[in-house]
């Protein structure tokens, strides 16, 4: 059932559409997304309603999910100028860093699963959902601690089996440690290689069970479904590509990253923190041709540091619930 909403100020909406993104209305007041049909749903910026007859577990946990009171926040957003750097290649030069878990080559900085759809369908959504973990610090020798973990559409890699864009349109958490400050949590959505939005008034903690969809509405159009389903508070957004993107819906990905940083065009290699493990749930896609993808119909991926070694471990579990596990030795 949807909670009280404040009504969007004219000063908030037209910073969003500066940004390119702006809020979504807010459901009618008593409105049942249980009860409500698939365009009421996307209208209202929704996730898709998992089909009862192939998922009857994500069925009924979706409904329960939504039938619990939610308050719909007014996201506000504010694009990173240290920006993470999630699809380009970070690899480690210096020597000193060599036992490091500093991924490289392309995608070994990824974890998870990465699907196809069938040739000639495209995916338009996809859904995922996760513990925020508490992050720590595994070697005193890096400059950048920074992980995150999200869902995306295209992006995924190339080879045989992919026939993708190189652009992501993706939204996650980052979850990024520090010598100094501790642990910082946020949401954050973009369509790479465009700006990145962090959505500043949506609280994430680690211990937080957060729940992600994105769906495409056409090529110029897309929708950002961010819940917070400990503390009930949801952000929605909804936006249009930046300038040389495209969609084309050739994979989908479930993904928790190691990220290096882009300072003023220079890439500052990361360190993946320490997490333990981190389990994905409601890991669900669908496509075009209204056909559903779940994780276990991809390919399940493991990070390698810079001497090859795994420095996590992907195990699936059930077709739409897998985990990772850090598995890089610890600083002693």
């Amino acid at each position: 059932m949807s909670g009280p909403a404040s009504e969007p100020s004219q000063a908030a909406q037209k910073l969003c559409r500066s940004l390119g993104v702006r809020s979504i209305p807010p459901p009618p007041e008593g409105f049942d997304p249980t009860r409500a049909s698939d365009r009421e749903l996307s209208e209202y910026g929704y996730p898709v309603r998992p089909d009862i007859k192939l998922y009857p577990e994500l069925h009924e946990r979706w409904n329960q999910m939504m039938s619990r009171p939610m308050t719909f926040i007014e996201p506000q957003f504010a694009v990173l100028t240290r920006r993470p750097v999630r699809q380009r290649n970070v690899v480690a030069t210096d020597e000193r860093r060599a036992d490091l878990a500093v991924p490289t080559s392309p995608t070994a900085h990824w974890s998870g699963s990465v699907a196809v759809p069938e040739k000639g369908d495209a995916v338009t959504f996809v859904s995922g959902q996760w513990t925020v973990p508490a992050v720590i610090i595994p070697q005193l020798d890096g400059e950048i601690y920074a992980s995150s973990i999200w869902v995306g559409i295209d992006g995924g890699p190339q080879g045989e089996a992919y026939n993708v864009s190189t652009d992501i349109l993706q939204a996650g958490t980052e979850q990024n440690v520090s010598l100094f400050g501790g642990q910082t949590t946020y949401p954050w959505f973009e369509w790479w290689t465009g700006d990145q939005f962090k959505i500043l008034n949506l609280a994430i903690r680690a211990g937080d069970i957060v729940f992600c969809s994105i769906t495409v509405r056409s090529r110029i159009e897309f929708d950002v479904f961010m819940f917070n389903v400990t503390t009930r508070q949801v952000a929605r957004a909804t936006g249009t590509p930046p300038s040389g993107t495209r969609w084309t819906g050739d994979t989908v990905e479930w993904i928790l990253e190691t990220e290096g940083e882009e300072v003023y065009r220079q890439i500052i290699p990361s360190v993946l923190p320490q997490f333990g493990e981190v389990y994905f749930d409601s890991c669900l896609a669908a496509t075009r041709d209204r056909k559903l993808i779940s994780a276990g119909n991809g390919s399940f991926i493991d990070q390698l540091d810079i001497n090859g070694q795994k420095i996590t471990a992907t195990f699936p579990i059930t077709d739409v619930l897998f985990k990772v596990r850090y598995t890089a030795e610890p600083w002693a």
